[in-house]
């Protein structure tokens, strides 16, 4: 199973989780209509084999809204 998580920074050093979601582009789309200019969004990608395992997160997406 696959999420994504998204964490959003400023410039100021406040920082929070912003959301997850199955589906990348939707989270990416929902982080946008949430947070405005300025704030710096990481979104990392979990998977867990069948609920066994859990694999280490890896960045998938790292960028400055501007709007």
């Amino acid at each position: 199973m696959t999420r994504y998580i998204a964490t959003v920074t400023n410039n100021q050093g406040a920082g929070e989780k912003a959301g997850e979601d199955k589906n990348l582009n939707k989270l990416k789309a929902y982080v946008r209509s949430r947070y405005g200019r300025g704030w710096t969004v990481t979104i990392v990608k979990t998977e867990k084999d069948s609920g066994i395992m859990d694999f280490e997160p890896v960045e998938v997406a790292k960028f400055t809204l501007r709007k």
